[in-house]
Formats: C-alpha cells, structure tokens, sequence
C-alpha cells in the first residue's frame, strides 16, 4: 500500500522554511513596536487618564486660537481645546496645539501638542505630572501623530534636529501654571468668557 507520509523532498523543506522565517519575521516586526512605544507610557489609559488619538486632534485650526509674532522665524499659533472657565491646574481631557513656523521643518512648520492625560501618568520627577506631549504632523487637512510620551524619542529632540531641548525642559519655567506657556488668558476672550 502507498504510505500516505510525505518524503519531505527539497521542495517541501524550502516552503516549510519560509513559512518559519516569516513567522520569525513577524514576531519581530511585533517587538519592534512593542519597544517603540515602550518609554512612552501605556497605550491603553490607566482609571482616571484621557490617552488622546488622532480623532482629538483633528480639528484643531478650528480651536480659538491666538498668534504669537516678532520672533521672525518662530513666529507660533497656539490652539486650545478647553473647558470654559478653565485655568492651572488644568483638567484631563485639556488639549493644546502649537504650530510653530520654523523654515527646517518639513512644510515650514513644526505642530506640537500638549494633553493632559492626568492619572498618574508622567509622575517621574524629570516629567510634567500629569501631560503627555506630542509630535503632529499635517499632510493637508489630515493630522497624525507622529510620536507621543513623557519625552520625545531619539532624532526629535528639540525643533527641527535642534539642541534637544526636551518639551518638559522648556515648560519647567511655566511649572506655576500647570507647565503651561504661552498667553492662555487670552482664549478666555475666545471663548467668551
């Protein structure tokens, strides 16, 4: 009788390899990710966190607004998305976009954000408490985002490849009000309060 078990000829053992390197490749495509995002705090939001997406950000030049000039090429808009009446300590859920005109970046303009995520997150004494910082980028009127954490990662550091400057480091100065820079009393004309 014929044996129904195969002889595992050249042919078979080369399909079986490549199945086996493309699972190896895959569950190392899989690390890669999980080791990307790993110093930038948890994906999924802790009890009392607001984790921003990319739907947060979407509509943000329809945010008041307020436009910062004289600095020549750091001319910057600043875009809030807050409670009415807010004011530091702000409350999770509060988002602030800053595009900054800078003639490194790609387009022209670096987009910034600032969220506050609350919970525990950011609680390392080197962190804003509370804030979870972000690199936009805009490609017409889509906006994603680009990385996100307590910290820029490796190759961000700073606008445009700058000195590396870190995001908590310059809003350190502005502890006081929640690490909020910036004239922010001026949205409260914006939004009518």
């Amino acid at each position: 009788m014929p044996s129904s078990v195969s002889s595992g000829g050249p042919g078979e053992r080369l399909r079986a390899d490549v199945r086996a390197t493309g699972v190896v490749l895959l569950l190392c495509a899989a690390a890669g990710l999980v080791l990307a995002f790993a110093g930038s705090g948890p994906l999924v939001p802790r009890s009392g966190e607001f984790a921003a997406s990319e739907a947060d950000f979407a509509n943000y030049r329809s945010w008041p607004h307020v436009e910062i000039t004289g600095g020549g090429d750091w001319d910057r808009t600043l875009y809030a998305h807050l409670a009415p009446g807010a004011t530091a300590p702000y409350p999770t859920g509060t988002i602030f976009v800053k595009e900054l005109r800078n003639p490194r970046a790609p387009g022209g303009v670096d987009v910034d954000a600032m969220v506050k995520r609350g919970g525990s997150f950011g609680a390392s004494p080197n962190d804003a408490p509370g804030w979870e910082w972000f690199g936009l980028q805009r490609q017409g009127n889509r906006v994603s985002i680009a990385w996100r954490g307590t910290r820029a990662p490796s190759g961000f550091g700073g606008y445009a490849g700058s000195s590396g400057v870190t995001c908590t480091g310059c809003h350190a100065a502005a502890r006081a009000q929640d690490f909020v820079r910036g004239p922010v009393d001026t949205f409260g004309l914006a939004l009518g309060r």
